[in-house]
């Protein structure tokens, strides 16, 4: 007796009695509607049923069909009942029962159908509410006043399906957050600049609830809104007393007051970085006077924000708040009775200059603006100290000022003379320049003379011991040898009994003959070692390559710092080229007030070794370089190595080591080099007759003989040639 089963996925199926003489079955889902959706399946007319039928699959089948008919019936479904009456309010969160029965089955005495099954209807609280931005992050010009709550939910919409189609209201709100995410009571004020993060919500009528996050920035022109990578980087520039420099990251961070957000309002300043770093020249306590440029960057953003750092010598510096678009600077001044009798009678604009004070603007787009003065602090031609102070136009006292003593003196300034550079010798006295001093005669005021008019007519003129003598940066150390060799900036002042004020700096040189002395500026380089394959592949790029592999350096010989740019070439290449052999290769600086400087180093270009390493790279002491080569050797060839005469130089020998050192007169001094440790290679049998034993890799320390530098090569032993290994082409180029 031939029958057929179907399959069906239902949540609910009844498959009728077991009597009667035609068969019957139902299925269908359980159906979750929206109360707007609910409206459509209320009560019990047809469109109503038909509905409810449809949206739960239901699906009828007569399972005594005749063979005619593939011995299995199709059966419309209908609705007996349904829990949802006519013209009601399906309530959300309720569940509701719907009867479906198969039409045509047998029904009960009752008139309800004898086959038949309950799904259940649940009311959901329907579709959640949309907040859409059409603008973000949102921003306003800074000024005065607070952002309304008008303002702060501007360009955004907010929809939701059921709400929207029956007319509801839906409920809006927002919360400003700090910086740890927790609600911050206080609005946001326009005159604050900043990124602000807002969260918005909305909350439809089944207590649906949605939030969205938007950054909100108040402005002047130093943020960098980039809608491709939505990200945001604010920074202004800076202004710096030279000897506040600090030359890190962190550093610039703070002066610029740098910051970083997403769209939403989270903080990416953590991921903050300058990118190419911290410019040349910018360094710690000695970076010229000058502007300097940094770019800001967030890591994994392409998005880069410029800004401008700006190194004045000025004693009074007030640099602004985060909030600030302007900086002022002014210097202290000095001045007899007769000039400052001038300085009286020009006004208010002589103070200004005389203090040369200035005013620098930290956001570029903003109006220029002029230094004022508050107060002159009763400035007269009689002598005395004057306390000035200098503002802003347009910026209260209160918020930016500049105060410096204005002094009139009876008499001229006094006269203070620190000969730069002063060379202090510490190499071989054979060698000793003219100029130079031994370290025993060093003192940090030697040679410096000082003189006052005034004071040496009363009988107590200036000397020496009145200067103040201070380091800028690192000081000489107090035992001067070799290991001080180096360049120190020292700062002299001297007041004399009418407080005049004058200043001098000068560089110390402690030398060995590294250090190429002029009248104004300081040159060193370094010889060095390189590697055939590693010489520049174009001519054009010697003169760059010799300059960095020498650390070539030209030195302010008042400041301290360095002098790049076209001022520090190679004077001659010396036929540097790939070829190996050793060159003399001079460096060159331009001099001041006039002239040049040269020093000559030897370059040495070696054939491709598997190792060269140098140390320590310090442009101030002997640098040491050591090279050579991994080996593969045969049994025969190791045995003829420890069977040698002399086994460890037979063995240096086949290994190609060398060592160099730089020495102080730019020469290259050749090194003996010693086996350090050789992992038993030399120690062992490698034929016993003709059977070929203690085949392996050993490593071998190599190092000069003073043990200043040291490198570790391997010497394979194998009885047979060693495998090849190709790579072509090389280079392998991917697009």
């Amino acid at each position: 007796h031939a029958i057929k089963g179907k399959v069906i996925a239902k949540d609910v199926i009844d498959r009728g009695p077991a009597v009667g003489a035609t068969k019957y079955t139902v299925g269908a889902h359980h159906l979750t509607l929206t109360p707007l959706e609910a409206r459509d399946y209320r009560g019990m007319d047809v469109a109503a049923r038909e509905k409810l039928v449809d949206a739960s699959l239901a699906e009828g089948f007569v399972t005594t069909a005749t063979a005619t008919t593939g011995g299995l019936g199709i059966a419309n479904v209908d609705v007996y009942s349904n829990g949802m009456a006519a013209g009601s309010t399906p309530v959300a969160g309720t569940d509701y029962k719907v009867v479906l029965f198969p039409k045509g089955a047998p029904v009960n005495p009752d008139g309800s159908p004898q086959v038949s099954i309950e799904i259940t209807v649940r009311i959901s609280n329907g579709n959640s509410p949309l907040i859409a931005f059409d603008k973000a992050p949102l921003k306003f010009d800074q000024g005065s006043g607070l952002v309304s709550a008008a303002e702060i939910t501007e360009h955004m919409t907010v929809t939701d399906v059921e709400d929207d189609a029956l007319g509801l209201a839906i409920k809006r709100d927002y919360t400003i957050l700090d910086a740890a995410g927790q609600p911050d009571p206080f609005p946001i004020d326009k005159s604050k600049l900043g990124v602000y993060k807002v969260r918005y919500t909305a909350t439809d009528s089944h207590n649906n609830v949605t939030t969205a996050d938007r950054a909100v920035v108040i402005d002047d022109g130093r943020y960098v809104i980039d809608p491709t990578e939505k990200v945001i980087i604010g920074a202004r520039n800076f202004i710096i007393d030279q000897r506040g420099v600090s030359a890190t990251v962190s550093a610039v961070r703070g002066a610029s007051f740098a910051e970083a957000f997403d769209f939403d309002g989270n903080d990416l300043s953590a991921r903050l970085d300058l990118d190419g770093g911290i410019p040349t020249g910018y360094v710690a306590a000695s970076a010229a006077e000058g502007n300097y440029p940094f770019k800001w960057m967030v890591s994994g953003f392409s998005t880069r924000k410029d800004i401008t750092g700006t190194v004045v010598a000025a004693p009074v510096i007030d640099p602004g708040t985060k909030d600030s678009k302007y900086g002022l600077v002014a210097s202290h001044f000095t001045v007899n009775t007769t000039d400052a009798a001038g300085i009286v009678r020009a006004g208010l604009g002589a103070y200004v200059a005389k203090a040369n004070a200035r005013v620098f603007k930290l956001v570029p787009a903003v109006a220029d603006k002029d230094v004022i003065v508050h107060n002159y602090g009763g400035f007269t031609d009689a002598v005395g100290s004057y306390p000035i102070t200098f503002g802003i136009d347009g910026i209260a006292e209160a918020v930016q000022k500049a105060t410096i003593n204005g002094i009139v003196s009876q008499g001229t300034l006094p006269e203070l003379v620190a000969p730069t550079p002063l060379e202090v010798w510490v190499g071989d006295a054979a060698l000793k320049p003219a100029s130079a001093i031994d370290a025993s005669a060093y003192d940090i005021r030697f040679g410096i003379s000082v003189h006052d008019d005034e004071d040496a007519a009363a009988g107590v003129d200036l000397v020496p011991t009145d200067v103040a003598a201070t380091y800028v940066g690192t000081p000489v150390p107090s035992v001067i040898d070799a290991d001080a060799v180096g360049t120190y900036r020292v700062h002299f002042s001297v007041e004399d009994s009418d407080h005049n004020v004058v200043e001098a700096d000068r560089v110390v040189v402690v030398n060995d003959g590294r250090y190429a002395i002029g009248t104004g500026r300081i040159l060193t380089a370094t010889s060095f070692v390189i590697k055939s394959s590693d010489v520049a592949n174009s001519p054009a790029l010697y003169d760059t390559q010799l300059l960095n592999k020498s650390a070539a350096r030209l030195i302010d010989a008042t400041t301290n710092a360095s002098v790049t740019g076209p001022e520090l070439f190679i004077a001659d290449q010396g036929s540097y080229s790939s070829a190996t052999g050793v060159y003399r290769v001079t460096v060159a600086g331009i001099d001041t007030p006039a002239g040049t400087i040269t020093r000559t180093i030897e370059v040495e270009v070696i054939d491709d070794t598997d190792e060269l390493k140098t140390a320590p790279n310090d442009p101030n002491n002997p640098n040491y370089t050591i090279f050579g080569n991994h080996i593969d050797l045969t049994p025969v060839q190791a045995q003829a190595v420890i069977d040698a005469a002399d086994a460890e130089n037979t063995l240096l020998a086949a290994l190609g080591v060398g060592a160099r050192r730089s020495e102080p007169d730019g020469t290259l001094s050749q090194l003996k080099v010693v086996v350090d440790s050789d992992d038993g290679f030399l120690s062992k049998t490698y034929m016993n007759g003709a059977t070929p034993q203690n085949t392996g890799t050993y490593k071998v320390t190599v190092a000069d003989e003073a043990g200043n530098i040291s490198d570790v090569l391997t010497v394979r032993v194998a009885s047979g040639a060693a495998p090849v290994l190709a790579a072509v082409p090389s280079p392998l180029v991917i697009p």
